[in-house]
């Protein structure tokens, strides 16, 4: 039996201001199944291009095999994604939630902006 739940997640609230990173309190979900997640939105990122801006996107994992990348929104600092997307959990005791925020380049590695863990348990 798969229970679907559902995982609001505000990014502003973990990246906002200087680089950030590191982890939050647990999230519970509940049950196996899945997870929806709804990317919304980052608020005062820092600027890690010359121009004064980013160009932020969000890689979000769950386990070795679940990825999910967001649209880059270009030029900004408080990006809004709008995003849904799903993840199977199939140990919630196991599982980690991680959210990479990059800024997009056109030559050479995109920049690490920050990343937030969140235990599905």
């Amino acid at each position: 039996l798969v229970h679907p739940q559902r995982l609001h997640i505000a990014l502003d609230e973990w990246f906002s201001g200087a680089q950030s990173q590191g982890t939050t309190p647990e999230i519970e979900a509940g049950h196996c199944g899945v997870i929806t997640v709804h990317l919304r939105r980052a608020r005062n990122l820092i600027a890690a291009d010359r121009d004064g801006f980013s160009d932020p996107y969000v890689v979000a994992m769950l386990g070795g095999d679940n990825t999910y990348r967001s649209n880059v929104i270009k030029k900004t600092l408080d990006p809004e994604w709008d995003e849904t997307f799903q993840f199977m959990i199939h140990d919630p005791t196991t599982e980690i939630l991680r959210f990479e925020l990059l800024d997009k380049d056109v030559v050479g590695a995109d920049d690490p902006l920050g990343f937030v863990e969140l235990p599905v348990e």
